[in-house]
């Protein structure tokens, strides 16, 4: 092992030890979510001292699970029965952003950026629980419904399809697989609707800015080299 190899390890160790032991570096859930996003990633990273891709990411995970229990801690205070519908709603909001994010990395081919864009389906799920839990709800009237958001996917599936199967090698996709994945998200809509009619106006509203929101985005998503 070279000097130059046995610093760098030496260093990578330290920093790592030092995120373990307090991966926030003094602050609260509640300071890391007022500090917003992108405030917090550049204070966790210049903390840290690590800036690769997966440090990246565990700076984003951080964010989110700072929120989480921010989220937690107030629907401790509810109902069993509110408890169970957002389990069940945190739950449902996951897999969908998750399967969603799959036709995304089938499309651009993979590549190390969607580890850091999975890292924040923690935080932006969190931040529709916020919300929820009686936050200022902002949604955008994003003019496309559920329904032809997710016909807009499979064309875009179709559209692609040759470029999809050819990097399956790279994204872990087919063409054929991701239609599949579309028609199990079609699925997951209609397991939305006991929660969605069992809620607000104002959180009905969230739920679907969310889904919606979640399927544009991977059907605008880019090439990503």
């Amino acid at each position: 092992m070279t000097l130059a190899i046995a610093i760098q390890l030496v260093v990578l160790t330290s920093a790592n030890n030092l995120v373990s032991e307090d991966p926030y570096f003094g602050k609260s859930p509640s300071q890391v979510i007022a500090m917003g996003r992108e405030a917090w990633m550049d204070f966790y990273t210049q903390k840290s001292g690590l800036s690769s891709t997966y440090a990246m990411a565990e700076g984003m995970t951080l964010f989110g699970r700072a929120s989480q229990k921010i989220n937690s801690s107030k629907i401790i205070k509810l109902s069993k029965p509110k408890q169970m519908w957002y389990r069940e709603f945190r739950a449902k909001l996951t897999r969908f952003a998750v399967d969603s994010n799959k036709i995304g990395v089938a499309i651009t081919g993979g590549g190390t950026i969607w580890t850091n864009i999975n890292a924040g389906i923690l935080a932006d799920i969190e931040e529709v629980v916020a919300e929820s839990l009686g936050g200022t709800i902002t949604y955008p009237d994003l003019q496309v419904s559920v329904k032809s958001a997710l016909q807009n996917l499979a064309r875009k599936v179709n559209t692609v399809a040759t470029d999809i199967d050819i990097s399956k090698a790279r994204s872990g996709y087919s063409a054929a697989e991701c239609r599949k994945i579309i028609s199990s998200l079609k699925a997951q809509v209609v397991a939305f609707q006991p929660l969605i009619k069992s809620s607000s106006t104002g959180v009905r509203g969230l739920i679907e800015s969310f889904l919606i929101k979640t399927l544009v985005s991977t059907v605008n998503v880019g090439k990503i080299n």
